[in-house]
């Protein structure tokens, strides 16, 4: 998938189109149709979350050389995060396969030695060299910001609302990222600021350390 500011451009094997009979039982969708329900929902949630809030060094793109940020774990992680919960809050999937996909990312994330070798942060600064030019030593030196990065966006939701009793969530801290930079560039502070608030300034503190 590819996110353009009002179009988007998306690819996906014929398998994973939807088709007569293909529901399973009790109406269950396919497992290859929900992968693709779950791309549209990716780069649809980017037409905010990428193409408007974006990447504080994002706000003016030189094309004539790489533009590197340490951001992709939010913007990309976050993202994918957001990206199954939109299913399941439609209605699309049910609880048993929303959780069956957190359990697949949770596994794919601890699966991957390289978790502990290269931090979300590096992942997202390294991209341009790293992410998209895998070698054989890939899995052992870097960790998919996407990946892990909805693994920090679920903790911080279930942080939110535990140290809030339900009434801090994520939802809350975007829609507070977006109203304070009106829909465009915010930073790695923004962020921090915008969850410590959401959850209490001495909580919040304890959030962004872990």
């Amino acid at each position: 998938g590819l996110e353009h500011r009002a179009s988007t451009a998306l690819v996906a094997p014929r398998r994973k189109l939807p088709r007569i009979g293909m529901a399973g039982e009790g109406g269950a969708l396919d497992d290859g149709y929900a992968d693709l329900l779950g791309l549209i929902s990716h780069e649809y949630f980017h037409t905010w979350n990428v193409k408007r809030m974006r990447p504080a060094e994002f706000a003016r793109l030189d094309y004539t050389q790489e533009n590197y940020t340490e951001l992709l774990w939010f913007f990309e992680g976050f993202t994918s995060y957001y990206d199954d919960l939109m299913l399941r809050r439609a209605g699309l999937v049910d609880d048993v396969r929303y959780l069956s996909l957190l359990a697949k990312n949770v596994n794919a994330v601890l699966g991957a030695p390289g978790r502990r070798v290269q931090s979300v942060a590096q992942a997202s600064f390294d991209a341009w060299v790293k992410y998209y030019r895998s070698d054989e030593n890939t899995p052992n030196a870097t960790i998919s910001y996407y990946a892990k990065g909805a693994l920090v966006a679920l903790a911080l939701d279930l942080s939110l609302r535990s140290a809030s009793g339900g009434k801090a969530t994520l939802d809350g801290v975007m829609r507070a990222l977006w109203a304070a930079s009106v829909g465009g560039p915010i930073s790695e502070a923004d962020i921090l600021a915008a969850a410590a608030k959401a959850a209490g300034a001495r909580r919040g503190k304890a959030i962004a350390a872990e």
